[in-house]
């Protein structure tokens, strides 16, 4: 926010560019603390800088990005999925699956009944993100799909 602040402060027509990168970084999630993964990821974010021209490329040249490995989906597209009683948690699927609005991404196993309980996607997309706990309360988010529609607003990251 300080590029479009100063801007205005300057005076009217100001136009300022944005002279810096922000950014928020997911480096996985706890159950991915390897090496291996570290080094690759170190390596990812190495090369984005070269490409953005912040850091000077260690060759001659840059190697070609990578293709996109998915269409990118808006923040407001991000539905979590929540589990409406407490329970065991069993997934049926895993981060990176493509799903379909229905499908089943959890079984919410109800201890001393032994009911199962469905969790579906509310919408088509990638799901990206599950829960490291195994048991749910009542209103807990234990999984998100980034959908391809803006369906939400408000306070997008914090569910």
């Amino acid at each position: 926010m300080l590029w479009p602040q100063l801007a205005a402060r300057l005076g009217p027509g100001m136009v300022l560019p944005q002279a810096c990168l922000a950014a928020t970084i997911e480096l996985r999630g706890e159950g991915d603390v390897q090496h291996d993964l570290a080094a690759q990821d170190a390596a990812g974010l190495l090369l984005f800088l070269q490409h953005r021209g912040l850091v000077a490329p260690a060759g001659a040249e840059l190697p070609a990005l990578p293709p996109l490995l998915c269409t990118p989906t808006p923040l407001a597209g991000s539905m979590p999925i929540v589990a409406p009683r407490g329970g065991i948690v069993a997934f049926a699927r895993r981060p990176g699956d493509e799903v379909a609005a229905g499908d089943t991404i959890a079984e919410l196993i109800d201890p001393l009944s032994g009911s199962v309980t469905p969790l579906t996607s509310p919408v088509d997309g990638l799901l990206f993100a599950r829960e490291n706990r195994r048991f749910a309360v009542a209103g807990m988010p234990v999984a998100k799909v980034a959908g391809h529609e803006a369906r939400r607003a408000g306070a997008l990251l914090s569910a």
